[in-house]
């Protein structure tokens, strides 16, 4: 396999290398940290033998000397609160206990607000996550020999991307300061990828103030209820497909894809979608696409999701087997040296986006949403994925909305842009406004 590889010294000093494959990048982290990355692509039974493997070596590898940010931050937190982590790694960088002005100090670093340190992790969005796994990095970074981040500008919008080098440009680190990225995930290249013309597909959003309740909590400490209320200027609208959505970190733009897909219930209001007269929830592919696979292995996930209807299975597999040789063939075209699937790699970051996205797309419904779905992949390979399960899915009938910070990946394949901007009066309602429309070439 044959992987194109840039490293660069940025002038902060943080040493900067990009790759064009997820399988790569974890590679490199594995030579750079001496860790064995338990993967859940194989299924639980490889990710079980590779946490075996790691804590049968945890002698060998003096984790004490490595910090590693994980490019998904869930995998980075380990407390029931953003408070517990950064005090906990600020003792451990001192061996000291940490005072309140030493933690709101560090929260400001990474323009963590001091009322979300007291809220649970598991309320916290993707991007607050990463900030909050950016920040324990920063205060362990000073007492390690090495510190290692991957992939963070995911999950982060814009303002907060630049966080990452000035913050850690400028440590007091014991040692090298790496940052692994995915060739363009930093949004700064420019793309070559030439998207194709799109099938014309129109869809139709119903938007009655839906407004989204977070129950307070009692253990294990006492937090205030939080309400998320989604308004518009339009009631409903009509947009093209595909749709971008866009916003701040925590402005609730997982919620209201949570809200679309009828994941959750709105505590008031109503919304709803719309495509060729057709209503219904939305389907969702998540960001940490991962978490769809069950602890099921990536070959196996269609077999386990149709297993009662073998006919159905049947059809769902020549759909991935048609849309990953479309794909493959848009990324070849691109990269002809770059493989990110063949006989030798058959649990790929790429094939495990494949097949979920297969089994969302069975059904028909209305709207696919596509949450930051080049996450784990180059801008080449992300475009190229999105492009393909676009084209698919207009041909079905049913309209996608991409959920994303990365707004410079999508130009010339997006239709429409919403936006959703926090209200200044009132930090519990949240506006979506039609930003702009994209002049893109219909078929």
């Amino acid at each position: 396999m044959t992987v194109a590889v840039g490293m660069e010294q940025t002038r902060f000093g943080l040493q900067q290398e990009e790759f064009d494959t997820y399988e790569s990048e974890i590679e490199q982290l594995e030579v750079l940290s001496g860790l064995h990355i338990p993967s859940m692509l194989g299924g639980a039974k490889v990710f079980l033998g590779t946490v075996n493997k790691w804590v049968s070596q945890g002698d060998d590898l003096n984790l004490e000397q490595n910090v590693v940010v994980l490019p998904d931050p869930t995998a980075n937190l380990s407390f029931p609160y953003p408070s517990d982590e950064l005090s906990l790694a600020l003792a451990a960088s001192s061996g000291i206990s940490t005072t309140d002005e030493e933690l709101h100090a560090l929260a400001r670093r990474f323009n963590i607000s001091i009322e979300l340190l007291e809220r649970p992790t598991t309320t916290l969005s993707g991007g607050e996550r990463m900030l909050v796994s950016l920040a324990k990095a920063f205060a362990l970074a000073k007492s390690a020999k090495q510190l290692c981040i991957c992939s963070p500008y995911f999950w982060l919008d814009p303002d907060n991307r630049k966080l990452v080098r000035e913050q850690f440009g400028s440590i007091e680190s014991g040692g090298d300061v790496h940052l692994l990225l995915l060739r363009g995930e930093d949004d700064a290249c420019e793309s070559h990828f030439t998207y194709s013309p799109q099938k014309e597909l129109n869809w139709h959003l119903h938007i009655n103030q839906p407004s989204v309740l977070f129950p307070a909590q009692s253990f294990p400490r006492v937090t205030q209820e939080k309400q998320i209320t989604f308004v518009s200027n339009n009631s409903s609208m009509k947009l093209r497909s595909p749709t971008l959505l866009t916003g701040r970190n925590g402005v609730g733009k997982t919620t209201f894809a949570r809200l679309l897909a009828q994941l959750i219930q709105p505590e008031t209001g109503k919304v709803e979608i719309i495509t060729r007269g057709l209503g219904g929830g939305a389907r969702l592919l998540l960001q940490d696409t991962v978490v769809h696979l069950f602890g099921d292995p990536v070959a196996k996930h269609l077999s386990r999701v149709f297993c009662f209807d073998k006919e159905l299975g049947k059809q769902a597999l020549r759909t991935y087997t048609s849309l990953q040789r479309t794909c493959l063939h848009k990324i070849s075209n691109e990269l002809p040296d770059v493989r990110v699937a063949d006989g030798d790699r058959q649990e790929t970051m790429l094939q495990c986006k494949l097949a979920v996205v297969v089994d969302r797309l069975t059904g028909a419904p209305p709207l696919l949403i596509l949450d930051e779905p080049g996450w784990c992949l180059s801008k080449t390979v992300g475009s190229a994925f999105v492009e393909s399960v676009v084209g698919m899915a207009h041909a079905r009938g049913i309209a996608v909305m991409i959920v994303s910070h990365q707004t410079g990946w999508w130009n010339g394949l997006v239709a429409d842009e919403l936006q959703f901007v926090q209200d200044q009066d009132d930090v519990q309602t949240v506006r979506l406004n039609l930003k702009s429309a994209r002049g893109v070439e219909s078929q």
